[in-house]
């Protein structure tokens, strides 16, 4: 079966970048709607629809909330890994090869990815089982875990993150805007990062296809991918 790789992104515009989030407000707290936006007339709308500057949703998470939704994502990875390896043959295992590298996650798209995505290397998403030895590539049909990358698909991936990160900021923009002129739209920012997370997945996947082939991601579509919970496995493998 041929694996059509998805269409995500778009082509990087020449305009000046949408500025960061304003930061931590006045009292040192980071909230997702800034307090200055509560404190206008945008502040009774959202008050009349029960909300409030410092709902737990409208927090920014903290370093160490960041810090320990990722060793909760770490631990949950190593038992399913665990799992898996006491289901095959003797003698047979694989180790987790994360499609996004731990060393993208820790650039400046890192707060993107975790903060405003909620995703983290470890994720079932972002993971690729794949053979511990020579006996295990023999017994799956797969190539040995590279424990390496090429060089080109760290700046590859970085590149597109870039782009989606613009589309996101225009959207964080126009949202801006939006409570500022009293017109209070949160729908264009929502669908944006729905897509941001959809985009994200798919460049994951289709870089993966690329630096394996078509044929060895397949055959991993085949034997993990439903089992691994890839939200596209069912649609691909035609069930």
């Amino acid at each position: 079966m041929t694996i059509q790789r998805p269409v995500f992104g778009r082509k990087r515009s020449s305009a000046t970048s949408v500025p960061r989030h304003p930061g931590p407000d006045e009292d040192g707290v980071s909230r997702i709607i800034p307090k200055s936006v509560w404190d206008g007339p945008s502040g009774d709308f959202l008050r009349e629809l029960g909300q409030s500057p410092d709902d737990a949703s409208n927090m920014m998470p903290t370093r160490d909330l960041v810090q320990a939704r990722h060793d909760a994502a770490f631990a949950q990875q190593t038992q399913f890994v665990d799992r898996i390896n006491a289901q095959l043959p003797d003698g047979t295992s694989v180790g987790p090869y994360a499609m996004i590298p731990w060393s993208v996650w820790q650039t400046e798209f890192g707060q993107m990815l975790m903060v405003s995505c909620e995703f983290y290397p470890t994720q079932p998403w972002n993971t690729m089982l794949l053979p511990d030895d020579e006996r295990s590539s023999f017994v799956l049909d797969l190539p040995v875990h590279p424990g390496a990358y090429p060089a080109t698909l760290q700046p590859a991936i970085e590149r597109y993150l870039a782009e989606f990160r613009e589309e996101l900021d225009a959207a964080r923009a126009y949202t801006d805007e939006s409570f500022a002129s009293g017109e209070m739209d949160l729908k264009v920012f929502g669908e944006a990062l729905d897509k941001l997370k959809s985009n994200v997945i798919a460049m994951a996947h289709s870089m993966t296809s690329i630096t394996f082939g078509e044929e060895v991601y397949d055959r991993h579509l085949r034997m993990f991918g439903e089992t691994l919970g890839w939200p596209f496995a069912k649609r691909l493998m035609g069930k």
